[in-house]
C-alpha cells in the first residue's frame, strides 16, 4: 500500500509539458487478480485468479475522464475433514468456501501525460458491491447474499498504440459487505489488472 502512495505522489510531481493525444473515450476489458485483506481473510484468505472488469470512460479533456465499471471475482478455499457444530449436534466433513463479488462503480480518473504512448493516471470509484458468501459441506449449504457501499482508489498506466492500448492498474476496494452468520465484517481487497482498451 505504501508503494501505491509513492507512485501517486510521483505522478502529481511530473512535468505536464507533454501533450497527450486527445481521446474522447475508451472501453476496456481486463483480467483481475484479487488479494483479500483484513476481515475478508477471516472467511476466505486465498488470492483469486478468477476475475475481470469491464469499464468505459468519457474524456472531458485530455487530463480528466468520467465513467463506470463492472467487475467480478470468484474466491474459493478448501478445508479438510473436521468436526463442525451445527444446530442440535455436529457434523464431520470437509467443506469448500466460495465468495463471488460484483462491484458496480462510478469512476473519475486524472491523467498525467508522459508521451503519446505512456499515459499514467490516478482515479477513484464509488458505488455498490454485491457479494455472495457460501459454505458447502456434505448435503448442507450456508450462504448469505448482500449489497454494500463500496469505494476504490486506483492507480494505473495506459500504453496507447493507435486506437487500442494496454492497461496496467492496481486498486484497493473497500466495501461495507459483512455477515453475522459467517462472522466477518467489512470486506476489502487489493486488486491488480491487465487488459486491453479501445480508444476513440
Amino acid at each position: 500500500m505504501r508503494y501505491l502512495l509513492y507512485f501517486t505522489f510521483a505522478l502529481l510531481l511530473l512535468n505536464q509539458s507533454v501533450e497527450a493525444q486527445r481521446y474522447t473515450g475508451l472501453m476496456g476489458l481486463s483480467w483481475n487478480v484479487s488479494v483479500p485483506l483484513g476481515q475478508s481473510t477471516n472467511f476466505v484468505g486465498e488470492t483469486s485468479l478468477r476475475g475481470g472488469q469491464f469499464e468505459f470512460r468519457d474524456f472531458l479533456n485530455s487530463n480528466l475522464s468520467l465513467g463506470g465499471s463492472l467487475g467480478w471475482n470468484g474466491y474459493q478455499e478448501y478445508e479438510p475433514r473436521e468436526t463442525y457444530p451445527i444446530d442440535n449436534g455436529a457434523i464431520t466433513t470437509d467443506l469448500t468456501k466460495f465468495v463471488y463479488t460484483l462491484p458496480v462503480l462510478f469512476n473519475v480518473h486524472r491523467y498525467f501525460p508522459v508521451s503519446e504512448n505512456v499515459l499514467p493516471y490516478i482515479g477513484a470509484g464509488i458505488g455498490a458491491k454485491y457479494s455472495r458468501h457460501a459454505i458447502y459441506y456434505s448435503i448442507y449449504t450456508t450462504e448469505e447474499n448482500k449489497w454494500g457501499f463500496a469505494v476504490r482508489p486506483e492507480i494505473g498506466v495506459i500504453f496507447p498504440i493507435n486506437d487500442v492500448g494496454i492497461i496496467l492498474a492496481a486498486d484497493y476496494l473497500w466495501a461495507t459487505n459483512d455477515s453475522s452468520i459467517l462472522n466477518f465484517g467489512n470486506t476489502s481487497s487489493l486488486n491488480f489488472r491487465l487488459g486491453m482498451v479501445l480508444l476513440r
